[in-house]
């Protein structure tokens, strides 16, 4: 009697192709929106001092940091930021005019440390530091957070752009004015998140989308002044705002 092998090499080698074509399908399904939500929001203010801090707050693990400055009285920008929870800070493009003496500049963190009573500090090398504007966020996604890119610029008027910079998933801009001016109203898809008029005269704005392109960070002022603006966003390490999933299978003849 003859034998007839049905799952000879040639039906193997169908299959598996067959499988990993079914795979790939599923692979391509199973894109998704990772997405970023902001979860801290800190605000402190100070003048002629070295250092300068927030309040403790939670700040969870896996998670990136914005950290929105403005400063008059020195031209320097501080040596260093750190926090409770051992994360490291870059230092984003300093913004200043030298014939105001007035700063503005976003540090950003990528470590992804937590602490349940987190304090971000920021050091100057002198007490020459004033009207001092602090104001971090913390931002959420389920697959880290890298830096993209970053922009700055100086003027007079009522509107402070940066210059154009790549989109990202989340970015931040700080801004300084030299008459004290509170925002009138900010650019399309930018958030007020920090006003403080007055003496201390700083502002931060940030926008939580899709990376593509470029987009200015800019905001009007309620009236006519100097003012300096630093920007940076961040995007989410999986390569953007949609990560995959998928399975790999390996077969055997």
């Amino acid at each position: 009697m003859v034998k007839l092998d049905v799952w000879g090499c040639d039906m193997k080698k169908a299959l598996s192709a067959f499988i990993v074509f079914l795979l790939c399908s599923a692979q391509a399904l199973a894109t998704v929106t990772a997405g970023v939500t902001i979860t801290a929001v800190q605000n402190s203010t100070g003048t002629l001092v070295s250092t300068i801090a927030t309040a403790a707050y939670n700040q969870t693990a896996g998670q990136g940091i914005l950290v929105g400055l403005k400063w008059e009285g020195t031209d320097s920008a501080p040596t260093g930021i750190t926090d409770t929870a051992g994360n490291t800070y870059v230092a984003g493009p300093l913004a200043n005019n030298a014939t105001d003496h007035q700063s503005a500049q976003v540090w950003y963190s990528v470590t992804g440390l937590g602490n349940a009573s987190n304090v971000i500090t920021v050091t100057w090398a002198s007490a020459s530091a004033q009207y001092i504007m602090l104001a971090p966020r913390a931002y959420a996604t389920t697959v880290g957070l890298a830096f993209k890119a970053s922009g700055s610029g100086t003027g007079t008027g009522t509107t402070p752009l940066s210059s154009s910079f790549l989109a990202g998933d989340a970015a931040m801009a700080a801004n300084s004015n030299f008459g004290g001016y509170s925002i009138s109203s900010s650019n399309a898809g930018w958030t007020s998140r920090t006003d403080f008029g007055g003496s201390v005269g700083g502002q931060t704005q940030d926008r939580i989308d899709s990376p593509g392109g470029s987009y200015t960070a800019g905001m009007t002022l309620g009236g006519s002044s100097d003012w300096v603006i630093s920007a940076v966003s961040l995007v989410e390490s999986a390569g953007g705002s949609t990560h995959s999933t998928g399975i790999i299978l390996q077969l055997s003849n």
